[in-house]
């Protein structure tokens, strides 16, 4: 059926009619006799309130006229109608609209004001559940405004720039906030972080995060235990263990033995299974449970701890050791990887060796020999990285050290050793080709070493490098050398103790005793000062045929008698092509001197770099 006549549209005609029984408004037609019901007139100012944004729109086609409503707020000026342009069928869409917040409360508004609130004024004598269900339904509108109104500041504050910041980003940051433990009150007491309960969105993001979680430090409260569990998820748990912070009363043994079992002993016997990493702060005290190795052994009792992967143990009692008993606690970790401990050697508990990779061993405050180290290294056969900081202090090494295949060994760093057992020691220590090894050496309060000790240890280290570099200090030496392969050594040598007044290093270290041994050295680096006899350093550069590059750092004083070694008529250092003397800003003339010897000679240098920007190219 096609469009209405417009004339039919122009003849119509509307009768409001108000019959007292009916709550309807009526419309009539002359060409049309059927009534059509409107809604009343507080419907009608809403419909119009609706209607007010809107206007009507005549598209013209072949067949007539037709209606399509169309809102202002979403017709730009280049949609505007144009009479002239036929428009398709396809283009007559109805558009999609935005409800608007205001008019959706002020609707509401209306609706209370001409429905709920009329009726229970004109129905004074309505029944008590009709009450009680408008009552609920009040409530009920309540509790959404209220949520609504909730959900208008979320988007407020979705707005601002911390608002905009993604989950991702938000759990980074929290990934920096620390429980701190109040001070003030229980020991066992804890503060969640502010930043967790900043807002809704960062609470949120801090709940669902198990990796916030997962650090546990003991004591704790029961409460804060049962969260930290509750949201870590099933992820490893990284647990703390103190006791330093436990009251120990001395008078009433039993009372401190059961603090230990409450609040330390019980909650990790309930994690043993997740516990990825352990590390363990303990102090000595009088009772059983005080002592470190009675606790591990009441804790753990041989329980396998199948997710373990790091295990530190610091001991913060100088006197422990007389304190212990003395016997060992073996630790079922068969998936440890990493293990660290700061104590007495002997108390160090038994751990399953096979797959540790990394050891960590501080002896600072303890008295342990190069025996004990060596024995200690040679319990751990796939050891990749290893720190041994040790003080051999005043103590005789009776011990002989056992060999060492340390066959998958990358990196280590013992120290400090004895002169008289270092050498032993490294012969002992078997390291692949690449390994990279730091060991620093002592004379302490024990004699002198008989001449030559320490070259002897020096030349069996330096046969195996190409490059060498020797600086010295007030306090000693270090040699730093490096093979093709990669492998590298570093040895700090630390003066005597009681050497006598006027010996200094140069007796202390012989270069003439280095030399006894030819090397193929192509790099050397010389940081000396003073510079060593030129009788010692010319033997030394004798012996160092291949030398290519020489970077040396001294006085301008000495620098001159660096040279005139270089010059000596039997030609030192026959393959020498560059020197590197940055820093000593020496007498350019000697330079030049000296680079027209070279030339003479048969053996010219091609560069002697004098600063960092100024070297001198010589001509071949």
């Amino acid at each position: 059926m096609g469009p209405r006549p417009a004339s039919a549209r122009i003849g119509l005609k509307l009768t409001i009619k108000r019959p007292s029984s009916e709550k309807m408004v009526h419309i009539s037609s002359d060409s049309d006799e059927s009534d059509l019901e409107i809604p009343r007139p507080s419907s009608m100012r809403r419909m119009r309130r609706r209607q007010s944004t809107k206007r009507r729109r005549l598209d013209f086609d072949s067949d007539g006229a037709s209606e399509h409503t169309v809102d202002e707020r979403h017709t730009s000026d280049s949609a505007q109608y144009d009479p002239k342009r036929p428009m398709s069928p396809e283009s007559i869409t109805e558009p999609q609209t935005q409800p608007n917040l205001s008019e959706l409360c002020s609707e509401l508004e209306t609706m209370i004001e001409d429905k709920i609130e009329p009726h229970l004024v004109e129905n004074p004598d309505l029944p008590n559940d009709e009450l009680d269900a408008a009552e609920r339904a009040v409530d009920q509108i309540q509790t959404r405004l209220m949520t609504t109104a909730s959900l208008l500041k979320q988007q407020r504050n979705r707005r601002t720039p911390i608002g905009r910041l993604t989950d991702d980003v938000i759990l980074e940051i929290l990934q920096y906030c620390d429980f701190d433990r109040l001070q003030d009150h229980s020991f066992s007491a804890i503060q969640i972080p502010p930043a967790f309960t900043l807002c809704s969105k960062w609470r949120n993001v801090a709940i669902n995060a198990p990796s916030l979680w997962v650090d546990i430090s003991l004591p704790l409260t029961p409460e804060f235990f049962d969260i930290f569990l509750h949201r870590s998820g099933n992820s490893p748990l990284n647990v703390n263990v103190s006791n330093t912070q436990i009251p120990e009363d001395e008078d009433e043994e039993d009372e401190g033995d059961a603090a230990i079992d409450d609040h330390l002993r019980a909650p990790l016997r309930r994690v043993i299974p997740r516990i990825g990493q352990l590390k363990i702060i303990w102090k000595t005290g009088t009772g059983r449970a005080w002592i470190l190795t009675r606790f591990l052994e009441d804790t753990f009792d041989q329980t396998e701890l199948p997710s373990l992967t790091l295990l530190d143990i610091v001991i913060e009692d100088t006197d422990y050791f007389e304190q212990s008993d003395k016997s060992l606690i073996a630790m079922n970790t068969p998936r440890l990887q990493e293990f660290r401990f700061a104590g007495y050697l002997p108390f160090m508990p038994l751990v399953s060796a096979e797959s540790v990779t990394r050891l960590v061993y501080d002896s600072t405050f303890w008295i342990d020999s190069p025996s004990q180290i060596s024995n200690l290294l040679s319990k751990f056969p796939n050891l990749e990285q290893c720190t041994i900081d040790s003080d051999p202090k005043e103590v005789e090494d009776t011990g002989t050290c056992v060999a060492v295949s340390a066959n998958k060994l990358k990196s280590a760093e013992i120290g400090t050793l004895y002169l008289s057992a270092a050498n032993d020691f490294l012969t002992k220590l078997q390291m692949p080709v690449v390994a990279s090894f730091s060991l620093k050496i002592t004379h302490g309060n024990e004699p002198l070493p008989a001449e030559g000790v320490f070259e002897e240890l020096l030349k069996a280290q330096i046969s195996w490098a190409h490059e060498m570099e020797v600086v010295n200090d007030e306090d000693g030496y270090q040699f730093a050398l490096r093979s093709k392969l990669g492998r590298q050594m570093k040895i700090t040598y630390s003066l005597p103790e009681s050497t006598t007044p006027g010996l200094s290093w140069r007796e202390e270290v012989s270069f003439s005793r280095l030399a006894e041994q030819s090397n193929n050295l192509s790099t050397l680096a010389l940081c000396l000062d003073p510079l060593p006899p030129m009788d010692h350093l010319t033997a030394f550069l004798h012996s160092s045929s291949s030398l290519t590059h020489i970077r040396i750092t001294t006085s301008r004083v000495d620098f001159p008698a660096f040279l005139k070694a270089l010059e000596s008529p039997e030609i030192l250092c026959p393959l020498l092509t560059s020197i590197d003397c940055t820093g000593i800003n020496p007498d350019m003339d000697r330079v030049c001197q000296f680079l027209d010897l070279r030339k003479r000679l048969g053996v010219p240098l091609k560069e002697v770099k004098i600063s960092k920007d100024y070297s001198i190219q010589v001509a071949l």
